[in-house]
């Protein structure tokens, strides 16, 4: 009785083997089966021990840190009926400390997750599925973000201009020289560090042609909604006096209205012309972020003036119907 199940196992099996093989398999099929085609790329943050978790107030295992980011405004303000003065200034992202030693220390930038961002990548000559046609051809780029990111923005400083003396070579414009170069020395905080959760979120990128309408397409659904917590805009004086008042938030979360949950929908571009977008006269190019999707809600937590004490209470936005605004970035 044995002899007869394991002759009746083994006719099972060559006879599935050969059905299959007599199936023909086209290209869909054959990258679905064997995935010959297109690139995947996983990039895993540095992991994050214990000691930093705690020190930085996170609960992602991983993460990158920035020192900071400098944007140097050379022509400084350029409106003559502006007296505050034209010489260069910089916009400092993260600690100040770092583009100058006589700054005082700041919060750093920070990227932290849990898992890798995915990075997917196909080719496509514009064609129908399973043809060799098409004469819009698109490389497609596509991140997946992971489910807990967090961005902190770290504190955001304004000082002068002092680029001339960093040494741009070998060395570069390393943490080495920021002692004597990058910025003056003499940076005032206008915006305390932020924390951006903005997890499970998708952003598709074609370059070629664009069939998806936008140069990137963000989307995605981002449970508990989009949230920035710890909002503040740092006043440091007040005629004349040194006083250090704020205007915070202690939290704002935008959801879809009726959901706890917001659905990310915008396209951005990049266009040569953004006067083109309002009916306008003909102006400069920038970045365009074109926002479409459901109607959102905003609320805005712990509303303080001045200082913490100083509390109007919560403020709430309802039923936000913004789909279709267009925000333009340029340089002047």
């Amino acid at each position: 009785m044995k002899l007869f199940t394991q002759l009746a196992l083994v006719t099972a099996i060559a006879t599935s083997g050969s059905a299959f093989a007599m199936q023909t398999m086209n290209d869909s099929d054959l990258s679905a089966t064997t995935g010959q085609d297109g690139i995947t790329i996983l990039i895993a943050p540095p992991k994050l021990t214990g000691a930093q978790q705690t020190s930085l107030g996170v609960t992602q295992t991983n993460g990158i840190l920035i020192g900071a980011a400098v944007l140097h405004d050379k022509d400084g303000i350029v409106d003559a009926t502006n007296t505050a003065g034209t010489s260069g200034g910089a916009i400092i992202i993260g600690d100040a400390k770092q583009a100058n030693s006589a700054n005082t220390a700041g919060t750093q930038l920070g990227i932290f997750g849990s898992t890798p961002i995915s990075v997917a990548i196909d080719a496509s000559g514009g064609g129908a599925a399973g043809t060799v046609s098409g004469s819009s051809p698109v490389l497609n780029v596509k991140l997946g973000l992971p489910a807990d990111l967090l961005i902190r923005t770290g504190d955001i400083s304004v000082d002068g201009s002092n680029r001339g003396a960093i040494a741009v070579g070998a060395a570069g414009a390393t943490a080495a020289n920021a002692a004597v170069g990058g910025t003056t020395g003499n940076a005032v905080k206008v915006l305390n560090s932020m924390d951006i959760a903005l997890g499970g979120a998708t952003m598709n990128i074609q370059l070629g042609h664009t069939p998806q309408g936008a140069f990137i397409n963000a989307a995605g659904t981002i449970t508990g909604g989009l949230s920035i917590a710890n909002l503040s805009v740092h006043d440091a004086t007040y005629d004349g006096v040194s006083l250090g008042g704020d205007l915070g938030v202690s939290r704002l979360t935008v959801t879809d209205t009726g959901s706890a949950n917001l659905t990310l929908n915008a396209g951005i571009t990049v266009t040569k012309d953004v006067g083109t977008l309002w009916g306008g006269a003909a102006s400069a190019g920038g970045l365009v972020i074109t926002t479409a999707g459901n109607a959102s809600d905003i609320m805005l937590q712990n509303v303080t003036l001045g200082s913490a004490n100083s509390t109007l209470g919560d403020l709430q936005l309802i039923n936000v119907q913004s789909a279709g605004t267009h925000i333009a970035i340029q340089g002047h």
